[in-house]
């Protein structure tokens, strides 16, 4: 469990480091690293529903970071906060027209 922690950890640091940058004008609004979607990719398969709940509330209101991949594994995901947090996002993205989920890196 310690070395999964510290890999939660991690990632959320790489996560937090672009929505930072995004925020503070170092990237454009929309621009990501392939890290960052990995790491969200890799906490997307977590066996822990609180972890991959992290990753459905990144994506629902970060549009930038997602993959078809995610949104799919999410969607279909056991535990319902993470389902109804994506479907959310993907209604969100919906509405908006104009958020599709990005391209696999």
């Amino acid at each position: 469990m310690r070395a999964e922690a510290g890999n939660i950890v991690w990632a959320e640091h790489v996560v937090a480091d672009v929505l930072w940058k995004q925020e503070n004008g170092f990237f454009k609004r929309d621009e990501i690293t392939p890290d960052a979607v990995e790491q969200l990719d890799q906490l997307a398969r977590s066996d822990h529903w609180w972890v991959r709940l992290y990753v459905a509330e990144i994506l629902r209101g970060q549009p930038e970071f997602r993959t078809g991949a995610m949104v799919a594994r999410l969607a279909q995901d056991v535990h319902p906060s993470v389902r109804k947090t994506i479907e959310q996002g993907i209604e969100k993205a919906t509405k908006a027209d104009n958020l599709q989920p990005r391209q696999e890196l």
